[in-house]
């Protein structure tokens, strides 16, 4: 054989064999996300498979080409403050959930339940700029993600005026989002835009099944590029 014809040959099984490494890498690449959040969260509480955090789930494995896990960490009537904590359900603090945590990433929805309880912009920015933290802290990546709006006084337990609450809490969120260059997902803003949003939510305050996919879908827009950068 000669020179030539066996660097080519060479060549050719060093590209394959590199192909082969490459092709190993991703189909053993892995990403997991812990979505935190209240019971707008946890709906469709009947179809676990259809939930924001499973919806998520199955879009950017599809989207990235690799095994994407997104865990469920919601816990209904919760508030920021809830899962700094570890207080109304949650198991432990967050400090010490990050602690054993194995996410990459975590997603943050809070707020509903503030205005609800009429949680002051500062608490609520403190609570959220805290988890925020705690997370960077722990080398992961931080996602806010701003509650969806509710019609006002549909439900005994939402006063008249509540959406106006959600509405500065967003507005913090967003401004804490900026300054601490996170992104964020703003929910509220986008339901607002549509018009009327009481055909969007099954009692008032959750997100009917349709707009539960409308809202993991638009997380997965953004998140996405950190996730599987190259897709």
């Amino acid at each position: 054989m000669s020179r030539s014809v066996l660097g080519s040959f060479l060549g050719i099984v060093f590209l394959m064999s590199a192909g082969c490494e490459v092709a190993s890498a991703a189909q053993h690449r892995s990403y997991v996300i812990d979505y935190y959040g209240d019971s707008t969260v946890l709906v469709p509480v009947d179809k676990p498979d259809h939930t924001a955090p499973a919806i998520l789930q199955s879009e950017l494995t599809q989207r990235c080409r690799f095994p994407v896990t997104v865990n469920n960490r919601a816990v209904t009537t919760t508030r920021a403050i809830d899962a700094l904590n570890g207080t109304n359900g949650y198991p432990s603090t967050f400090a010490a959930a990050m602690t054993m945590s194995k996410a990459n990433m975590v997603i943050a929805n809070y707020g509903i339940n503030d205005a609800r309880l009429k949680t002051s912009e500062a608490d609520y920015r403190g609570a959220m700029q805290s988890i925020a933290q705690l997370v960077r802290t722990h080398g992961k990546m931080m996602v806010f993600e701003t509650p969806n709006p509710v019609v006002d006084g549909a439900q005994t337990v939402i006063w008249d005026g509540e959406n106006q609450w959600i509405g500065m809490l967003d507005v913090t969120l967003v401004e804490l989002a900026k300054s601490m260059k996170l992104p964020i997902v703003n929910q509220y803003e986008y339901f607002m835009s549509r018009g009327n949003i009481a055909p969007l939510l099954f009692d008032g305050a959750h997100p009917t099944n349709a707009t539960v996919r409308v809202k993991a879908l638009r997380v997965a827009d953004v998140v996405q590029p950190y996730v599987c950068p190259s897709h």
